[in-house]
């Protein structure tokens, strides 16, 4: 009797089919339930949302941490403790807390210095655009008076705006209740995430002072899943891009708080309308690659172009 001897290809095929077939009937039942799994995962990530928070604060310290721990908090430690143990914690410790309060320091000086004027711009230019329209009007008028016909279309078409203006105005008032509904969904939210950050915070303390027992325990997780090989490799790459997006988002917040301060200064010397407001717009925006900078300067120059025609082109020919 002639044995049978079972061909590995279609084994491989065979497994091969019924992996579609599953993948197929999840995709499916995925389909028809995605409601559910679409609030299944925004409830995951509610509840995982202060450890992404804290992870992320981690990763943006560390370079700082490390940098106090190695050039002053290292050498303070020796100094003051035998055992190399307690040297560490002690230099671990004060370098996160110094990181946190270094980072804290930075960004409430930023909010204050630049959301006063901030507000003070966008208020100031709310109260300013019945003038601006005004004098747009007029602007035109005194250059289309020679074009009577092309001065109606022209007349007809901001009046056709400033009764649209004026009837969304009007309309607002039985809208008030749902806008404050919006207002207070928003400061709900906000204070949801200040919770979110704090956790984040303290979260963040802890990958911080143990982040070398972290990664052991990550690597001893990869060796038991894969090759050694592949360890290594999948170690190198993410050690290439951790250096390479660390020094691109230092590289590229410099790049944009030299640009933002520049375009204050600039500013400031042409006498240009919301020096602040630009300042903040051209610097936020100039973080986005390539098209930054043409992101910020549209809204920018739309700005000045509401104050003074003439500055707008100066104020384009500054930005380019």
């Amino acid at each position: 009797m002639k044995k049978y001897k079972l061909d590995k290809s279609y084994i491989s095929m065979g497994i091969t089919a019924l992996l579609v077939i599953f993948c197929c009937i999840a995709f499916y039942m995925l389909f028809q339930r995605w409601d559910m799994f679409r609030a299944d995962i925004a409830g995951i990530m509610n509840i995982l949302s202060p450890f992404v928070w804290g992870a992320a604060i981690a990763y943006l310290l560390n370079p700082m941490v490390k940098f106090f721990q190695h050039n002053f908090f290292a050498p303070f430690s020796e100094q003051i403790a035998k055992k190399e143990r307690t040297r560490f914690v002690i230099a671990r410790a004060l370098s996160v807390a110094v990181s946190l309060i270094v980072a804290s320091a930075i960004i409430s000086a930023l909010v204050w210095l630049i959301v006063p004027r901030f507000y003070e711009s966008i208020v100031s230019l709310v109260y300013a655009v019945p003038s601006y329209i005004k004098e747009s009007n007029d602007f035109l008028v005194r250059i289309l008076e020679d074009y009577p016909e092309v001065n109606a279309v022209v007349q007809s078409f901001i009046n056709d705006i400033y009764i649209d203006i004026t009837s969304w105005m009007t309309n607002m008032q039985p809208e008030m209740r749902n806008i404050l509904d919006t207002i207070s969904n928003s400061v709900l939210s906000i204070i949801g995430l200040v919770f979110d950050v704090f956790i984040g915070v303290i979260v963040s303390c802890y990958l911080l002072c143990g982040k070398e027992k972290f990664a052991a325990q990550i690597k001893r997780m990869m060796y038991s899943l894969m090759p050694v090989a592949k360890v290594e490799s999948c170690l190198r790459g993410i050690a290439f891009v951790d250096k390479v997006f660390m020094g691109f988002l230092g590289g590229k917040l410099v790049d944009s708080a030299i640009i933002g301060v520049l375009c204050y200064i600039g500013c400031i010397i042409l006498k240009m309308p919301y020096a602040v407001l630009i300042a903040v717009i051209i610097g936020v925006t100039n973080v986005i690659p390539y098209f930054g900078p043409f992101i910020g300067a549209i809204p920018s120059a739309f700005f000045v172009l509401m104050v003074d025609p003439v500055k707008c082109l100066i104020f384009v020919i500054f930005i380019v």
